[in-house]
């Protein structure tokens, strides 16, 4: 490390500042890499997904007549 930047990293104020733009970096890629794992699906959804996943023989899964 060269040795100007390391008076600047001895500096609690820019550590502070290097930390507090980490996590706001940290939480905006996290928002738009995973957004789905983040937020649950909507109802209409988790109706579709478990009737086209539910009755399907090739897995074993078969829904009981209704």
């Amino acid at each position: 490390m060269p040795s100007h930047m390391l008076e600047v990293l001895g500096s609690n104020e820019v550590v502070e500042l290097i930390g507090q733009c980490d996590v706001i970096l940290y939480k905006a890629i996290s928002g738009v890499l995973i957004p789905g794992t983040l937020q649950p699906l909507p109802a209409r959804y988790d109706i579709s997904l478990v009737m086209s996943a539910g009755d399907n023989p090739e897995t074993g899964n078969v829904l009981p007549p209704s």
